[in-house]
């Protein structure tokens, strides 16, 4: 099992890759960090930065990916945005005397796209494209559906997927629509379902993943989401609040 020391070490890339982040398509805003240092070929993915990645997150709906004996299913907005990479990932995985291992990283919509990074990479080795070790490390949602081989599962083997508390974002998309997870769960404090409570959502910002300290204390100050994701919250709970009374005023007239 791989220490917390070697994990904060990797997720520490999420903050300052290796590489500057470079465009690679405008349109739908998608952005990665690639590059070769010490013999490691770096592979990084932003997150969710801009209402176009929002939209991509909101598509997911499964899709059919690739022509094999055994169709599998992938969210359908994640695979969009990897397909846009996957040119430049293909590229620098063609250089297999300049690497002698591959390490990719991303959290959140940069996570689940880490996660179809890794696939894609493994099923080149297989094909004898490369043989090189790699490394993925995400915390993000769901990535693919109905999972009914052990092909994508071996692929996945060395994805560790980090998960602080009852982050909500780990939850998503919902199982009921078929999403799975594969990899490795390496949890930080205790895991809960509990997506009533606002730490469900703030647990999720980046600043957490920083420190991978479950003891670590979320204010405003250090948490991006808390301020706001309160606030909501206190709104729904006095709108469901003011639902119970009226129903409840309803039944006894």
């Amino acid at each position: 099992m791989i220490s917390l020391k070697e994990l904060r070490n990797n997720t520490q890339l999420w903050f300052n890759p290796k590489f500057p982040y470079q465009k690679l398509d405008t349109k739908e805003d998608v952005e990665i960090s690639i590059g070769i240092k010490n013999r490691t070929l770096y592979i990084t993915f932003l997150g969710s930065v801009s209402l176009k990645d929002w939209l991509n997150n909101f598509k997911f709906w499964v899709k059919p990916y690739k022509r094999m004996k055994h169709t599998f299913f992938v969210h359908a907005g994640f695979i969009k945005i990897y397909k846009i990479c996957r040119p430049i990932v293909r590229e620098w995985i063609s250089k297999i005397d300049e690497y002698d291992e591959i390490i990719i990283n991303g959290h959140s919509l940069g996570g689940a796209i880490t996660t179809l990074c890794l696939e894609d990479i493994e099923f080149l080795r297989e094909y004898g494209v490369h043989n090189k070790p790699c490394w993925a490390f995400a915390s993000g949602p769901r990535v693919f559906a109905f999972i009914n081989n052990k092909i994508i599962k071996k692929r996945c083997m060395n994805l560790f997927r980090i998960n602080y508390k009852n982050d909500l974002v780990s939850k998503l998309p919902p199982f009921w629509f078929g999403y799975k997870h594969v990899g490795n769960l390496y949890q930080i404090g205790k895991k809960s379902w509990n997506f009533l409570i606002p730490s469900s959502v703030y647990s999720h910002d980046i600043n957490i993943y920083k420190h991978l300290d479950e003891s670590y204390e979320s204010t405003e100050h250090t948490n991006y989401l808390y301020k706001i994701t309160c606030k909501v919250y206190k709104i729904i709970y006095v709108v469901f609040a003011l639902l119970l009374i009226i129903i409840g005023i309803t039944i006894i007239l």
